[in-house]
């Protein structure tokens, strides 16, 4: 008989440097996922233009989403009801989760796709919610929506857009500075 000695294992540095490798591509494909969620709309906000869906009416100081201004707190939840026509305001030491922090109007011409949106959504509110929380918005705690026109309402010429800073825990103060 012959004996020969068990052939060594690979060296366990390529196990180290698969596995570091592998964890360089899951961190860099979530830093990307995240990058394109910076400006997302609320899920339930549709693409394109629904059937016109009857709005829920809730009585009250309701104001037309397109005339919000900022620093206007509101509670998600009713303008969600209303297919986010409509936003009742409150004074943002009552219960609230939302605030306004940036009004604008998207570019003129044909219904905008989600990436035009989304790209000014990026080059406006992502700046405008830094300087009115005061912190980057990849590093607070907040989430940011925005709110645009579906086709029959930019057809009939609102192209505003309302960026918002949603707390999904609530709050009862404006979250102007508060760097958080």
């Amino acid at each position: 008989m012959y004996a020969q000695p068990a052939p060594k294992a690979k060296s366990s540095k390529m196990g180290v440097v698969i596995a570091l490798l592998v964890t360089a591509l899951v961190v860099a494909i979530a830093v990307i996922a995240y990058m394109t969620t910076l400006g997302r709309k609320p899920v339930d906000q549709p693409t394109e233009s629904p059937p016109t869906p009857v709005p829920t009416v809730i009585t009250g100081n309701q104001t037309a989403v397109r005339d919000l201004t900022v620093g206007t707190c509101f509670d998600e939840k009713s303008t969600k009801e209303s297919v986010y026509a409509y936003a009742w305001p409150v004074d943002c030491t009552a219960a609230h989760d939302s605030e306004v922090f940036f009004v604008g109007t998207l570019p003129e011409g044909d219904y905008p796709s989600d990436d035009t949106v989304q790209t000014y959504v990026v080059d406006k509110c992502t700046p405008a919610f830094e300087k009115y929380v005061g912190i980057a918005y990849g590093d607070s705690k907040l989430q940011v929506y925005y709110i645009f026109a579906d086709k029959d309402g930019w057809g009939a010429g609102n192209h505003s857009l309302v960026c918002y800073a949603f707390d999904p825990s609530g709050r009862t103060t404006s979250v102007k500075g508060v760097a958080k």
